[in-house]
C-alpha cells in the first residue's frame, strides 16, 4: 500500500466513525436485461437515476440484513395489523398538509 492509499484509508475510515458520506465508485456486471430493467425505471420517471435504484436497493438490504429477527417480527405484526384494522379509504393529502403546517406554525409560535 502506499502512503496515498494508507492516508485516503485513513480518511475514509475517520469519515465514517463520523457519519460524513464519502463517495466510492464500484463495478458491478449486469446482465443486458437488468440494466433495460433499470433504465426503463428511470424513464418511467419512478427513479431519477440508475444510481438512486442502487442507493433505495441497498437501504431495503441493509435495514433486512441489521434488523434484529424479533424487531422484524414485531414489524409484520403491526403491519398485518394495520391492514387487517379497516377498510381502505381516500383521503384528501392537501388538507393533510395544511393541517400539519397550520399545527406546526403553532407549535413555531409557542
Amino acid at each position: 500500500m502506499t502512503a496515498t492509499e494508507g492516508c485516503r484509508k485513513d480518511i475514509v475510515g475517520l469519515a465514517d466513525k463520523m457519519g460524513i458520506a464519502v463517495d466510492r465508485t464500484i463495478r458491478i456486471r449486469l446482465t443486458e436485461a437488468q440494466v433495460a430493467d433499470l433504465q426503463a425505471a428511470v424513464d418511467s420517471g419512478a427513479y431519477a437515476s440508475r444510481e438512486a435504484i442502487v442507493h433505495e436497493a441497498i437501504a431495503a438490504w441493509r435495514l433486512e440484513h441489521t434488523l434484529h429477527p424479533a424487531e422484524k417480527d414485531r414489524l409484520r405484526h403491526l403491519w398485518g395489523d394495520g391492514k387487517g384494522s379497516e377498510s381502505p379509504r381516500s383521503f384528501d393529502i392537501e388538507r393533510i398538509i395544511t393541517s400539519a403546517r397550520r399545527r406546526l406554525g403553532k407549535a413555531a409560535a409557542e
